[in-house]
């Protein structure tokens, strides 16, 4: 799914359905918004949820990041089903989780044998096999984001395309250009480094995905 379609645009931007003259441009824009969009923020809200099992290899660093997920059923190490007290979710506010916390808690029973104090089932997986440098971590969850985009990135997309439709090469400090397969719009900071319009990272940055 779209985080913002034509008509959508074209809606918030009073623009009428019947004026077509600009929709191949404004089509081509919205798709170049939503990749930036998605690089950004890292998350996804793209994938319509839907439950599923995903695996992920896990080496024993205590945050598993999974892709995002929402209504967790379980979580299985190497086969072996963890209790729901034996790991968390995060993070703890927001519509979807994308970090699995295996830290022991001091309401479960745990041991360590130098395998910094992980839970039982994933204390026994790396310690059982001394060479073993990974174990596979089955999540079975709803992945996806629920229902359309949040309304703050659904604005950003507008005021990307926004930029997108100013006159053709510079406008100010504002520039659009082609870099690799993504066009994007930005500014540049003090140091001429790559960033987008601040009022794009404003509606963003409460959903972009903090790397762990």
């Amino acid at each position: 799914m779209a985080i913002l379609d034509l008509a959508e645009y074209k809606t918030r931007r009073e623009i009428s359905e019947a004026n077509t003259e600009r929709d191949e441009a404004i089509t081509a824009a919205l798709l170049s918004a939503e990749d930036a969009v998605l690089k950004y923020t890292g998350r996804d809200f793209t994938t319509e949820a839907a439950p599923g099992t995903r695996e992920y290899p896990y080496e024993g660093e205590v945050i598993l990041e999974t892709d995002d997920f929402t209504a967790l059923t379980s979580v299985a190490v190497n086969g072996v089903t963890q209790s729901e007290d034996s790991y968390f979710v995060g993070p703890r506010e927001g519509e979807t989780f994308y970090w699995i916390d295996f830290s022991p808690s001091a309401q479960r029973p745990s041991y360590s044998e130098g395998q910094m104090g992980f839970t039982r089932n994933l204390d026994t997986a790396f310690s059982t096999d001394r060479s073993r440098r990974f174990v596979t971590v089955a999540v079975t969850a709803t992945f996806g984001w629920p229902g359309s985009a949040p309304a703050g990135v659904q604005q950003a997309i507008v005021f990307l395309v926004d930029e997108f439709r100013k006159s053709q090469g510079s406008v100010g400090d504002i520039q659009a250009e082609s870099i690799a397969d993504l066009s994007y719009v930005y500014q540049r900071d003090a140091e001429g480094n790559a960033v987008l319009p601040p009022r794009v990272q404003l509606l963003l940055d409460p959903y972009r995905r903090v790397a762990l």
